[in-house]
């Protein structure tokens, strides 16, 4: 529920899926955790069986699916180990969020520091800000040109694909050299030429978070609008409540 940006009075239901569902433990911590009504389907544990059937059925383009589209999803964050100065150690950056629609492109700038002649990119995916708390992938590692008249700048772009290859492209800022690595099932990174798949994949990213964020959006503004009465309510008790307390004191 936190991945998908609401918050538990924002939904309607909440429904059960899965055999272990059934167990009177779980029901009851759900809706003591939701401090809401949970709703309890017959065939709760024939529901995933029903999804799986859905999925292929979308795979197989059948004609009564046809305006049905699954998204595949990152399940976890990528990003690389950075110096922060703040906390005055390595941190783990993302630049992937997990849960990000696939296929998925993002950008963030790195600094070298005045007079460092190498940059080391170590890739991680997981969640925790301690990236050797994480899953580490592999590394590369960028000269720093010596010519630079400040500080080195790296546009660090993540892009990953359904097949599960990702691509990191780095652009120096000095020189606007471009080099691009990939990594695939076997976590082994290999440098390659920048094709223009990985422009493509960039241009669907964008619109796919565009089109995501737009659905978001307009779903909340939805539930704010029909929540209204509920917040008018509120705020007239408390300005009762205040009312009350002036009365009070001036007595």
């Amino acid at each position: 529920m936190s991945g998908s940006g609401y918050r538990a009075h924002e939904l309607n239901a909440f429904i059960l899926v899965g055999g272990s569902s059934m167990m009177p433990l779980v029901q009851s911590y759900i809706t003591n955790l939701l401090n809401f009504p949970i709703k309890r389907l017959k065939d709760m544990d024939e529901l995933v069986a029903s999804g799986l059937g859905t999925y292929l059925t979308v795979k197989e383009r059948q004609e009564k699916v046809k305006d049905l589209v699954i998204t595949d999803i990152c399940p976890f964050s990528l990003g690389v180990s950075a110096y922060d100065s703040d906390f005055n150690k390595n941190i783990f950056s993302k630049v992937i969020n997990k849960l990000s629609a696939l296929p998925t492109s993002a950008s963030k700038y790195y600094y070298a520091s005045w007079g460092q002649r190498q940059c080391r990119f170590m890739i991680y995916q997981g969640e925790s800000l301690d990236p050797e708390a994480n899953f580490f992938l592999d590394e590369f590692v960028i000269d720093v040109p010596g010519n630079a008249s400040k500080s080195e700048t790296f546009k660090t772009t993540f892009t990953y694909y359904i097949n599960s290859m990702l691509y990191i492209e780095v652009k120096l800022g000095s020189t606007g050299e471009t080099k691009t690595y990939r990594i695939g099932s076997q976590s082994k990174i290999e440098e390659v030429d920048k094709s223009e798949h990985l422009e493509n994949i960039k241009l669907v990213s964008d619109q796919l978070s565009f089109e995501a964020d737009f659905k978001t959006q307009s779903e909340r503004a939805y539930h704010l609008v029909m929540e209204m009465p509920y917040y008018k309510m509120q705020l007239h008790f408390l300005w009762q409540i205040e009312d009350f307390k002036r009365l009070s004191v001036g007595y």
